[in-house]
């Protein structure tokens, strides 16, 4: 963890210890820029939220699995950036884009269009609504909005 925006990292346990332990085998653990303190948790089933630099984390209503999150470029209005996941919300596996901090997540994708799933997506910094994923053995993809 750093304390000094990245200039100096030091090894910390306080992330693993506020964790359910089935989260440490497999997920990410993500930090939201410009937000100092925000670390998002994947690890398969909840996706967990924490804004005190990981000393605790709150589940996040409405996500059964979470396989990865990411960040793109805050909706119109918002300040907080968009929110990216490829997982299980209310029982629709997807992908998804949550606008307001993870209180509410809409699907971005189409049963047609799975791609076998992903453990990578992010959105863009500089475009609201383009994310894109990397899933399994089928490159780099992209979308936004239409």
């Amino acid at each position: 963890m750093s304390d000094d925006s990245g200039a100096h990292f030091k090894v910390t346990a306080r992330v693993l210890t506020s964790l359910p332990e089935y989260n440490l085998v497999v997920g990410s653990l993500q930090a939201v820029p410009d937000f100092e303190g925000h670390v998002w948790a994947t690890g398969g089933k909840d996706l967990f939220h924490s804004s005190d630099g990981g000393q605790s984390f709150k589940t996040v209503s409405d996500v059964e699995e979470s396989y990865a999150v990411g960040f793109g470029k805050a909706a119109p209005g918002q300040k907080y950036p968009a929110i990216y996941l490829s997982g299980k919300v209310n029982g629709v596996t997807g992908f998804f884009r949550s606008d307001d901090e993870g209180a509410s997540f809409v699907r971005i994708n189409d049963d047609a269009h799975q791609y076998g799933g992903s453990n990578v997506i992010i959105g863009d910094p500089r475009v609201y609504g383009r994310a894109s994923i990397a899933p399994g053995g089928r490159g780099i993809l992209y979308g936004e909005p239409k």
